[in-house]
């Protein structure tokens, strides 16, 4: 299990070549990109400076079972390549929701706290 907090879909949106249609789509690249690039933070030097002697801990080869984006994004949870991707959306927003993931069968399920 990998989690990473980082708005890394604004970084990969605001640097892209062709940018990703809305939607969906939007996540599917994000997660294709970070997946097959087998780094956390795939921006180049320029965009997101490397510092060399820690560079080791952002890679995820192999590829991890759950990768938890932690992003300011809306919460999706998608596979892709035998990988688990789930973003549990804002932790600021305030609406007390929250993924549950399962080892076993290795899904998740998207929870809400109704409020009182």
């Amino acid at each position: 299990i990998v989690v990473f907090r980082e708005d890394l879909l604004k970084r990969i949106r605001r640097n892209s070549v062709l940018p990703p249609v809305e939607g969906t789509e939007i996540v599917k690249h994000l997660v294709r990109t970070v997946v097959d690039e087998g780094h956390l933070c795939p921006l180049p030097q320029r965009i997101r400076p490397v510092y060399w002697a820690h560079d080791h801990a952002m890679r995820v080869y192999p590829i991890p079972d759950v990768l938890i984006l932690a992003d300011r994004f809306d919460s999706y949870s998608i596979n892709y390549e035998d990988c688990h991707c789930i973003n549990p959306g804002s932790f600021s927003a305030g609406d007390l929701s929250f993924f549950m993931y399962y080892p076993v069968s290795r899904t998740s399920q998207y929870s809400k706290i109704p409020k009182k």
